[in-house]
């Protein structure tokens, strides 16, 4: 009777010891698949991200290639490059798909192509007139806050003072770089700057080439900004659109990249004698210019359905052949 009690207990006990390792085996399973799923969405999402990522890239790869492929010979067209559905709205790669367009701030229509970077004023070059005039009729200043404003930019990126004093009765919480800006970001950390202001001249203004403007892409603002009247820089603009009076289309005018610009330029203010010598000199001063080198690309990446992207912008210099700016958002 003891031996069948003893055994009866041994069993008991073996049974216990099964359940409990039953029991620790499946909660050490479900925890590993816990785990291992959460690893398996990581991953997914890794993947995901790295797909995006390859058509954003795939997006500036074809900008860069389109943009040696114009310029191998011959100028680089605005109706291909700058404005384009057909090249650069959603182009597919299989179940991926990129844009390539102008940033929003760049117009109220949206615009599929590369940006031409010497189209615009750059901030590092121009002095504070050239900078006064942009600010003039590209902003709602008044005239003391454009002069301000020109004289907050011009004592942010040279040693010293001005002498007009800009907004020194604002105190700053850093100091003035006292240096070229490096990315046009810096704007923001101007004396007098503020969101709404910055927002309207960041379409004419670039940190990148030697300070000449492309004639052939300068939206009219930043061409009454080297010197011309408005009068004057809207009459070219409009020249430059040809026939149809569309910016970018297949009759646009090209100004030649030599002393032909001159002569083309007289033609069209023959109204205007007293400023075909200023155009004469801006050209002679290498302020103005028929082509240009920095292009910015803005690839955006996402896949059909998915309202998930990848945005990458960079800026291409096309006489060096490398990437001067480069930067991703999700």
């Amino acid at each position: 009777m003891n031996c069948l009690s003893q055994s009866s207990s041994q069993k008991g006990t073996v049974l216990v010891l099964a359940l409990w390792s039953l029991g620790l085996l499946t909660i050490f399973a479900v925890g590993l698949g816990a785990k291992t799923r959460q690893e398996i969405i990581l991953a997914g999402r890794l993947e995901d991200r790295a797909r995006l990522y390859y058509a954003a890239e795939a997006g500036i790869k074809k900008s860069v290639a389109l943009l040696k492929m114009e310029a191998n010979g011959k100028a680089l067209s605005k109706t291909t490059l700058f404005n384009n559905p057909t090249l650069f709205r959603e182009k597919t790669l299989g179940f991926l798909v990129f844009d390539v367009m102008h940033p929003e701030y760049d117009g109220p229509r949206q615009v599929y192509g590369i940006v031409d970077e010497e189209r615009k004023i750059n901030i590092n070059k121009a002095d504070e007139k050239t900078l006064q005039r942009l600010f003039l009729y590209a902003t709602d200043l008044s005239e003391e806050g454009v002069r301000k404003l020109a004289d907050a930019i011009i004592d942010w990126r040279e040693y010293g003072e001005s002498q007009a004093g800009g907004f020194q009765d604002q105190e700053l919480f850093y100091p003035e770089k006292k240096g070229d800006f490096e990315t046009i970001d810096e704007l923001a950390l101007v004396k007098g700057m503020t969101k709404d202001i910055y927002q309207q001249i960041l379409p004419f203004v670039t940190i990148y080439g030697k300070g000449a403007v492309n004639i052939n892409s300068a939206p009219w603002e930043v061409l009454a900004a080297l010197g011309l009247s408005k009068v004057s820089a809207q009459k070219v603009a409009r020249f430059r659109q040809g026939p149809d009076k569309k910016e970018g289309s297949a009759d646009d005018v090209v100004f030649p990249g030599d002393g032909r610009i001159v002569g083309m330029l007289a033609d069209i203010l023959e109204d205007e004698p007293e400023e075909i010598d200023d155009i004469s000199k801006l050209f002679l001063d290498e302020k103005i210019t028929a082509q240009s080198s920095f292009f910015m690309i803005q690839s955006h990446g996402y896949t059909k359905g998915s309202t998930a992207k990848k945005v990458i912008t960079c800026v291409f210099n096309l006489n060096d052949n490398k990437i001067n700016y480069w930067r991703e958002e999700n």
